[in-house]
């Protein structure tokens, strides 16, 4: 699902909170079967953003690029300036509840009880490489990739135990439930090109490789979105679509896209939405066909897309912007 930033030095965070007046801008594009708006949001901040996550309709959090945290409490209308101790970009958020979240690369913060700064748990800097996914199903209970490695926890992070050190090169980490996970991903390099899934039905604890058939195993998985623990879906980089409807067992081909997607998400059977380079698509047909729904401009490099439990979606920006959507 992210990308990976390089660092640059940079002056660190201040201390105080800052509250960002955010100026909206409505942006309507065609779409085949009528209008989509979209609402132009700046957070605050000029740096990338490369991940969003909601804890409820209200409240988010956005990992961004030079130590950039951003929190809402108000759906995305405006957003708070959280200070950081590093100046790592962040490539992962979640948020577990109003009042704690993390973000993490090379290694991972949580904030503090007031939500106004972060400080590092469980020295996880020190070990492996980036961290690409974390989900906490309580305040005790976690599951992070990172490195090509599976950590659990069950002390809040502060110590990690290496459950699946699973030598590939998955980095999407997906939870279609507390005790379920997906992670994808692969790799092609030399000409040589493959995909992986992982899965854990027991919170993390233990995994396997699922095996994949021959036309979605020969290349990378770049996104995944799954609807519950059997129904899924990925996106390759030679730009096919599968779903699988019992679990990863067996998958089938849906659609070939004229583009390489970044994200994709599926709010439900039928519709789904997508980010490409600086472009967002939806299909109302369960992935089969895809019409363009908004263009950013041409410098504008779309990361992250994401849904606050609703009807309304979000999606991020290398700018620092966010653009809300009322309705799917």
């Amino acid at each position: 699902m992210i990308s990976k930033k390089t660092n640059i030095p940079f002056v660190y965070l201040v201390l105080l909170l800052a509250f960002i007046a955010c100026k909206k801008e409505d942006i309507t594009t065609p779409l085949e079967n009528g209008q989509e708006v979209w609402v132009k949001t700046s957070t605050g901040v000029s740096q990338g953003l490369n991940d969003l996550h909601f804890y409820n309709s209200q409240v988010g959090i956005i990992g961004g690029d030079f130590g950039t945290i951003v929190k809402t409490s108000d759906g995305g209308n405006s957003w708070s300036l959280i200070a950081s101790p590093t100046n790592n970009s962040f490539l992962t958020a979640f948020a577990l509840s109003v009042d704690m979240f993390f973000v993490g690369r090379l290694g991972l913060y949580k904030s503090n009880k007031i939500c106004t700064r972060v400080s590092e748990i469980g020295n996880t800097s020190s070990f492996g490489s980036s961290i690409y996914g974390v989900h906490f199903s309580d305040s005790l209970t976690g599951v992070m990739a990172k490195g090509g490695t599976i950590f659990t926890t069950n002390d809040g992070g502060v110590n990690w135990t290496n459950s699946y050190p699973q030598y590939g090169y998955a980095n999407i980490l997906e939870y279609t439930s507390d005790s379920t996970f997906y992670l994808s991903g692969g790799r092609t390099f030399d000409g040589v090109a493959y995909a992986e899934i992982h899965k854990s039905t027991d919170y993390g604890n233990t995994w396997s490789e699922l095996n994949l058939p021959n036309e979605l195993g020969l290349s990378q998985i770049m996104t995944s979105s799954f609807l519950s623990n059997s129904t899924g879906y990925v996106i390759t980089l030679n730009k096919k679509v599968f779903k699988t409807e019992d679990g990863g067992i067996s998958w089938n081909l849906v659609s070939t896209l004229d583009f390489i997607a970044r994200k994709v998400l599926f709010v439900n059977a039928s519709t789904a939405y997508l980010i490409a380079g600086n472009s967002i698509y939806k299909s109302i047909d369960s992935g089969k066909n895809w019409n363009l729904s908004y263009n950013a401009s041409e410098n504008t490099i779309l990361t992250d897309l994401e849904s606050n439990g609703t009807t309304n979606l979000f999606v991020i920006d290398n700018q620092g912007n966010l653009y809300i959507k009322q309705g799917i």
